[in-house]
């Protein structure tokens, strides 16, 4: 009664009841998220000035072109890891930018397609677990988020992938995919997940939502046996 009694008297008065606080979204976590080559994921979350970034990747269905991650300075593609048209049947070949718009003549390859690929990137070195490759950074700034599961006027990606990782500067020299896991704390933190049903990635430090950002195609997600 004494409820009713307060909200008459709010209502008398041009108050108006507190609204109820909004509904809990309903957070399934995942180990990864699975492309489809149509569907990718745009993020506002943009590489910090000498950051690094690191991702698990695998299970392609496609043997040639897809892109994996990126970001553009506003124009271009700058930063980023993809699959190259040379990736066939038994091998992966994978190329790289980092703040310059063209690509470094360096290729990794992976003569195994079963294994998934623990991809890294900073501005000293390159590659996969441990297996670095020295980087040359540009001057280039990526000014526009990353982007997961396509390169720009290139195939989208066919693999899934696991937790994306991204770092500030004081990563900048780590030597690996393990010293960057090992080392260093990210300051980002992409995992996959169900948000209220939709799949994608969820950033664990500020709470952020990406599900596909194609507007087609479908994401799922993938859970180890």
């Amino acid at each position: 009664m004494d409820a009713l009694l307060r909200r008459r008297a709010m209502i008398a008065t041009g108050g108006s009841p507190t609204p109820p606080p909004p509904p809990t979204p309903t957070i399934v976590y995942h180990d990864r998220i699975r492309f489809d080559g149509t569907a990718y994921i745009q993020t506002d979350l943009v590489v910090p000035t000498n950051g690094s970034v690191r991702v698990s990747a695998g299970g392609e269905t496609r043997k040639g072109n897809q892109g994996i991650f990126n970001a553009t300075d506003g124009a271009n593609v700058c930063f980023g890891i993809w699959m190259t048209t040379a990736t066939g049947a038994t091998k992966r070949v994978y190329a790289h930018r980092y703040g310059t718009t063209t690509t470094d003549s360096t290729r990794v390859t992976i003569n195994n397609y079963t294994t998934r690929a623990s991809l890294f990137l900073t501005p000293n070195r390159w590659g996969y677990s441990t297996n670095p490759y020295n980087a040359t950074a540009g001057t280039n700034v990526p000014t526009n988020g990353i982007r997961l599961g396509s390169v720009s006027q290139s195939y989208g990606y066919t693999g899934s992938l696991g937790y994306f990782y991204i770092y500030d500067s004081s990563a900048q020299n780590a030597t690996d995919w393990a010293d960057l896991r090992d080392n260093y704390t990210p300051v980002y933190t992409l995992r996959p997940c169900e948000y209220n049903g939709e799949v994608g990635y969820i950033c664990v430090e500020t709470g952020t939502f990406y599900g596909n950002s194609a507007g087609e195609g479908t994401l799922s997600y993938e859970d180890s046996e």
